[in-house]
C-alpha cells in the first residue's frame, strides 16, 4: 500500500539517500549500467518537479511570489520576501532533516 491509502508511516516512505543508493548499487550489479542511467534520469526529472513546487525557496516560490505580485500589482518589500525565504528555507531544512533521519533509522532495522 502506498501514500494514496495513507497506511505507510513516514519511516516506511522516507527512504532518501541511504536507501536510494543502496537500491542503485544492487540495480547496477545486477542488470547493467543502462537501468542505473535511467534511474539517474528519473531522480533528475523528479528534482525538477520537487524544484517547481511552490515552496518559497526553490524555484516555483519564486513564480508564485511574481505571479502574487502581478496579481495584486505592486512589489513586495525586500523585508518581506526575505522573511517568506527564510520560513521556506527552514521548512525545507527540517523537511529533508526527517527524511534523513527516517532514512538513517531504516538502514539501521
Amino acid at each position: 500500500m502506498g501514500a494514496s491509502t495513507g497506511s505507510t508511516g513516514m519511516s516506511t516512505q522516507a527512504a532518501a539517500l541511504i536507501s536510494g543508493a543502496s537500491s542503485a548499487l544492487r540495480a547496477v550489479e545486477r542488470l547493467g549500467a543502462e537501468p542505473f542511467f535511467m534511474l539517474l534520469a528519473l531522480i533528475s526529472l523528479q528534482l525538477g518537479i520537487l524544484n517547481l513546487m511552490p515552496v518559497p525557496v526553490l524555484d516555483g516560490g519564486h513564480i508564485l511570489i511574481l505571479a502574487l505580485e502581478g496579481l495584486l500589482r505592486r512589489d513586495f518589500s525586500d523585508r518581506v520576501k526575505e522573511r517568506v525565504m527564510t520560513v521556506g528555507f527552514v521548512f525545507l531544512l527540517a523537511f529533508f532533516g526527517v527524511v534523513i533521519f527516517y532514512d538513517i533509522l531504516k538502514a539501521r532495522l
